[in-house]
């Protein structure tokens, strides 16, 4: 049975096969825009594709950008309508999105593109944490704020690339001196190479954090050490922060601070390329250098970005909490064996005696008949008298 079509637009096979290929919120998305489009045009999208194939096999430069320029004025068009530049934006990438999917890609200089997707700068600008006000947030939580706060601080990653992080990265080298380096990490946006290292703050915290995952019985090495996204992130590190009291005003708390906070640190003492190899952002290959050489960089601004190791004991509280709960899942495993071996060596028993029982039971019978003369169609009283013979005396059972 032929897929039925996910959208139809009636007869506009470009068009149905554009958006079918889309994912559902796009698809949604494009459909609306692109309605608004073929309004505008008087056409469809096969009449559309058509033109635009004719249009480039013409030698006139403006009849090759006939498409092109039809965007532009349609924009222009949306603009004096009193249209949001959002939704200008995501008109374009919309009409943009069916020429690329029909091979048919649009081009533009410099400056229309500018005009196209217009000013996409962000509006406000990031909270500026101080080491002290990390620390504060770093008492007040938990151990996965602990984990985010130290972490987070010490690697200057991004979030996607941070909520990858396994224990598989950390497991092998945890207890080697700090700053720990762990390897290379790829990023996620830019496929670039990230060089971190483990600080004397986090190093503890991933050591419980570990432990913890032991005890949940989460020991595989591509286990995430979080098993949330990247917006928990954002509000956990809002939380704390409302917890000690932070005025932030219009300035934003999100989790690029604590990579703003690294960073910061890192270029006093780094040139641009050996800071930017060590939280992941994109170099020459060329401008590559050693791990041994961007430890003892590190190392510069340890000072000014590390604190306290045990604070004011949580960590060695946690420590005995996580042990003792370890200590007392091996306890429980211990004696679910013991219990496990007792109940097989119960069984073999119970096996033995009932293989007695049927050897004595097939002996009370053949005594029984041979006193009984062979005969044992019927329970009879004197079979009753000689069991009980038997009983009394068990050396005469043959």
């Amino acid at each position: 049975m032929p897929k039925k079509p996910l959208t139809t637009f009636e007869n506009d096979n470009a068009t149905n096969e554009w958006l079918d290929k889309q994912k559902r919120g796009t698809r949604n998305t494009y459909r609306s825009a692109w309605r608004f489009f073929l309004k505008y045009v008087g056409m469809t999208g096969d009449e559309i594709l058509a033109r635009r194939k004719e249009d480039l096999k013409s030698e006139d430069i403006n009849t090759q950008r006939h498409w092109e320029n039809v965007l532009l004025d349609y924009q222009k068009h949306l603009k004096e309508k009193g249209d949001s530049p959002n939704h200008c934006r995501l008109i374009t990438s919309a009409i943009r999105s069916f020429f690329n999917f029909h091979y048919s890609p649009m081009k533009f200089r410099r400056t229309e593109t500018s005009k196209l997707t217009g000013d996409k700068s962000r509006v406000t600008s990031d909270y500026k944490f101080t080491k002290d006000e990390l620390y504060k947030m770093y008492q007040s939580g938990d151990l996965i704020d602990k984990y985010i706060i130290t972490v987070g601080k010490s690697f200057g990653l991004r979030a996607g690339d941070f909520i990858e992080l396994t224990r598989g990265h950390f497991e092998p080298y945890i207890d080697r001196e700090v700053p720990i380096e762990i390897g290379v990490v790829y990023t996620q946006k830019r496929k670039a190479k990230a060089f971190p290292f483990v600080d004397q703050n986090a190093r503890p915290i991933i050591k419980l954090m570990l432990k913890k995952m032991n005890v949940e019985g989460r020991t595989d090495p591509k286990e995430k050490m979080l098993t949330f996204g990247k917006t928990k992130l954002t509000l956990r590190l809002q939380r704390m922060a409302k917890r000690i009291g932070i005025k932030n005003g219009s300035k934003s708390i999100r989790f690029h601070v604590l990579r703003s906070f690294l960073i910061d640190r890192l270029s006093m003492v780094a040139s641009e390329s050996k800071w930017k190899q060590i939280v992941g952002k994109s170099i020459s290959e060329g401008a590559y250098v050693s791990t041994l050489e961007l430890r003892e960089l590190y190392k510069k601004v340890l000072d000014q970005t590390s604190f306290s190791r045990n604070g004011n004991g949580r960590i060695t509280n946690l420590q005995k909490v996580l042990s003792s709960l370890e200590d007392e899942n091996g306890i429980l495993k211990s004696r679910i064996n013991e219990l496990q071996k007792r109940s097989e060596k119960q069984q073999k028993q119970i096996d033995t005696l009932e293989d007695h029982l049927g050897q004595f039971s097939m002996k009370m019978i053949r005594a029984i008949a041979r006193i009984s003369g062979g005969k044992l169609e019927e329970w009879t009283d004197e079979d009753d008298r000689n069991l009980r013979k038997l009983a009394e005396n068990p050396e005469l059972i043959p």
